[in-house]
């Protein structure tokens, strides 16, 4: 009995004293208010990336993913403010709070996850190749591209680049900054290919026709998050929900055709 009491007594004492701990430590996140008290919801993207973000002739980004950050806008009643950044710096935007989330087209990768957390993924996306006509003729298969002399050029800090050496083993890769910067090498003959996402790559070969032709298949498959600062479950909550909720529903097909399939957009689209 009196082993049994001492017992009794030392786990009521543990208890109490993980139950003063886990208060003392609680951290409660202010993550989804403050944006809705603000009245705004900040949101990084990198415009070039055709059909997720671009600038319209009206200097407006548009595209898949600001179509994708008004739904969750509206859905928290805020204003929705897209802000333009490099591509390597969205992520420092985000860890220094200078956005609340990002939205640019971004694929998940354990690497990034180990810097900032992801949500569901909200759409599906995978590298494919977009070719120059005079350097390159009558390609079929990417695999022809990947022979000494060839380049081929990728967007920096992109999957892309990251994956691109596991595929071209002779062919010189280069890396650009930005989409458009890769997009405008292979239009100007300086490279003989570009290796980016798919949506991207038709999409650059549909705007530029007598110079380019695109290789529609896909050479990696990817899912694309968005991505938030660690520590912030309620905003990332928020996030999976919704996007969950509008995945699979005539109004996620709808700005799916949009902006993949119809692509009537591409008049408004500011010249390069």
């Amino acid at each position: 009995m009196k082993k049994l009491f001492i017992l009794l007594v030392v786990s009521i004492l543990l208890f109490s004293a993980i139950s003063v701990l886990a208060k003392d430590n609680y951290l409660p996140d202010p993550s989804l208010k403050n944006i809705i008290d603000a009245g705004k919801i900040r949101i990084g993207t990198s415009p070039g990336y055709f059909p997720f973000e671009m600038i319209n002739t009206k200097n407006e980004i548009i595209g898949f993913d600001a179509d994708i950050a008004k739904y969750l806008a509206d859905g928290l009643g805020v204003k929705l403010e897209m802000v333009d950044y490099d591509w390597n710096g969205l992520v420092p935007a985000l860890l220094t709070g200078k956005v609340d989330i990002i939205i640019s087209g971004m694929t998940i990768l354990a690497s990034r996850a180990a810097k900032m957390s992801f949500s569901v993924p909200y759409t599906e996306t995978g590298q494919a190749i977009v070719v120059n006509k005079e350097k390159s003729p009558n390609i079929s298969n990417w695999k022809e591209l990947d022979k000494k002399g060839n380049k081929i050029a990728v967007v920096m800090g992109n999957s892309g680049e990251i994956v691109a050496p596991n595929f071209f083993k002779k062919a010189e890769i280069i890396s650009y900054t930005g989409a458009t910067e890769a997009g405008l090498a292979v239009q100007t003959s300086k490279v003989n290919a570009v290796f980016n996402d798919q949506p991207w790559t038709s999409t650059w070969a549909t705007k530029n026709p007598d110079k380019l032709y695109s290789l529609n298949e896909l050479i990696t498959k990817e899912k694309l998050g968005i991505a938030i600062k660690h520590g912030k479950p309620e905003l990332l909550q928020y996030i999976n929900t919704a996007i969950t909720a509008l995945r699979g529903t005539v109004n996620y097909d709808q700005i799916f055709d949009k902006w993949f399939i119809t692509m009537d957009w591409l008049k408004d689209i500011k010249a390069e």
